[in-house]
């Protein structure tokens, strides 16, 4: 999994949001759920990142909707509590999601708030609901070559081959935009 920014004032420009110094400011993180070629078991998803308080929601091995929804809520709670707000949200029916957060905390302070209750409350759920839900191999495989395409068509330079992760490393902000742009044909 990996996450995506860009400034909501300017949607052309890749940003992290902010001034950088602690003024007032509004960001869309996106965690997408694309292709990547290693797919571990859901048991060693479970061990590896599960935590005390995703528990509940990984014991019996599943993760329902609502059972995602309630460990997105609690990390939306941390998130408040520490000083990030949640303004808006959309949870993909097949794994991943976007929110919307406005804060006066420092980029780096706000960042690290994100992903300590992520790590906490969210991730080890969102990554079994994925696996479950989201699509398989094959389809992570097609989707991976299109968002090549689309990013390709944007300017960005793409050798054939990446998973989604690895576009992601290269332009976050294109490769959020084209997965954005092949989910919606």
């Amino acid at each position: 999994m990996r996450g995506w920014s860009r400034d909501t004032a300017d949607p052309g420009r890749h940003a992290h949001g902010g001034d950088g110094g602690g003024g007032l400011h509004r960001r869309v993180l996106a965690t997408i759920h694309g292709p990547s070629r290693r797919r571990p078991p859901i048991a060693d998803i479970i061990a590896l990142e599960g935590t005390e308080a995703q528990a509940p929601y990984l014991a019996d091995g599943e993760v329902t909707p609502a059972e995602r929804e309630a460990a997105f809520l609690a990390m939306v709670a941390c998130m408040k509590e520490r000083g990030v707000e949640v303004t808006d949200y959309e949870l993909q029916p097949r794994g991943g999601e976007s929110i919307f957060v406005t804060s006066d905390l420092p980029e780096e302070a706000e960042d690290r708030v994100v992903r300590e209750c992520r790590q906490e409350y969210y991730l080890a759920v969102a990554a079994v609901y994925a696996r479950q839900h989201g699509p398989t191999a094959e389809e992570e495989a097609r989707e991976a070559k299109r968002i090549a395409e689309c990013m390709r068509e944007r300017g960005v330079d793409v050798p054939d081959g990446l998973t989604f992760l690895e576009m992601n490393d290269i332009d976050p902000f294109q490769a959020g935009m084209c997965y954005e742009a092949i989910r919606d044909r």
